[in-house]
Order: C-alpha cells, then sequence, then structure tokens
C-alpha cells in the first residue's frame, strides 16, 4: 500500500472574541505624526477649533496675521493683499469659521455655520436657556438689531484677565444662529468688517 495520507486535525479550538470583535467595524486609527521639529505641522485636529472669549484654539486676539497662520499648522487662505480689515478662513479648518484680522491682527471669531463649540459647550443650535445655564450670572441680553424677536446674549467672561473679550451669542429669539468672540470693540461690531 502507498503512503498513509494526512488526516486533518479535528481538535476544537474555542477563541474568546476580543473587544474589537464586538464592536462595531471603525478604521484603525492612523499612526501618530512623526514629532521631529524639523517638519511642517500637521493639520489642526477639530479640538483645535474650540471658541474661547480671546478667540479659537491656538489662536488670541492680538496675533499679527502670521503669527496666527502659523498657530493654525498654516492652514489659513490668506488675503493676496492686507487691508484694514479682512476676514480670513481655514483651508481645511471647520466650515462657517471665519477670523477677523483689524490692521494685520486678529480681533475676533465668526462662526456662522456647522458644530463648533465654545469651551464651554456652546454652539449653533442651542437655545437661549441652555446658553443661559452654560455661562450662569454672565449672559447680557439685548435685542437683535434685524430679527424683531432675535437677541444677542453677550457673554463677559468672570476672570478679571478676560474683561476686555466677550462671547456674542445672536438667536432668533429662540435658538443660537451664529455665534462671534474676541476683544472688544470688534465683537461688538453687529457688521462685521462692513
Amino acid at each position: 500500500t502507498g503512503p498513509e495520507k494526512a488526516q486533518p486535525d479535528t481538535t476544537k479550538v474555542i477563541v474568546a472574541p476580543s473587544v474589537s470583535d464586538t464592536q462595531p467595524s471603525t478604521p484603525a486609527p492612523a499612526a501618530p505624526a512623526d514629532t521631529d521639529s524639523t517638519r511642517a505641522p500637521s493639520e489642526p485636529s477639530s479640538n483645535n477649533w474650540t471658541v474661547t472669549p480671546r478667540g479659537i484654539g491656538n489662536v488670541t486676539a492680538g496675533m499679527t496675521l502670521a503669527e496666527a497662520n502659523a498657530a493654525t499648522g498654516n492652514s489659513l487662505s490668506l488675503p493676496p493683499k492686507s487691508s484694514e480689515c479682512d476676514y480670513v478662513r481655514p483651508k481645511n479648518g471647520p466650515s462657517g469659521v471665519a477670523l477677523m484680522f483689524e490692521n494685520g491682527h486678529f480681533s475676533r471669531v465668526d462662526v456662522t455655520a456647522g458644530s463648533v463649540a465654545t469651551t464651554e459647550g456652546a454652539k449653533i443650535g442651542d437655545t437661549e436657556a441652555g446658553i443661559k445655564s452654560l455661562y450662569p450670572g454672565t449672559v447680557a441680553t439685548t435685542p437683535h438689531k434685524y430679527l424683531p424677536k432675535g437677541h444677542y446674549l453677550t457673554v463677559t467672561p468672570a476672570a478679571s484677565a478676560d474683561r476686555d473679550y466677550r462671547i456674542v451669542f445672536e438667536t432668533d429669539g429662540s435658538k443660537v444662529t451664529k455665534y462671534r468672540s474676541g476683544k472688544i470693540p470688534a465683537v461688538e461690531y453687529v457688521e462685521g468688517c462692513a
């Protein structure tokens, strides 16, 4: 007779599922970026686009256009020529965000769409009551210049170091439709650069 055929192993092996086997399938996170300081900064993450009374992410009032561009990983769409008042938008950042520069210095940020939030979590679509609960005792309510039922909810930070800064939420009388933050008087301009 010829050589014996190898028989398949029929022993059962039970393997407990790993956590990743029991969770919905999601793409694996990207490998961390190289931290070599000679490389250009990578695109800022969404965590860098949080609004504070002084600005947004790493961009704070008083920065020059070049400083703000560097702080955002060179992601700003720079104007060909600087004027007295310019709005600059991030190329790869969140939509609905515009940075106002007066005489080449950052003075305020406008959020007109999207889900960009403040440090406290306030964003477009929040109710007036929700804004007041996020900023207890620091919100002044005034009538909106153009919307008969609307309001401006102006937050004055409690910290004395931030007294020259504001966050202004515009509402339709019920919910936030857009908002802005920065240094006074720029943050108070209803028409922005107009």
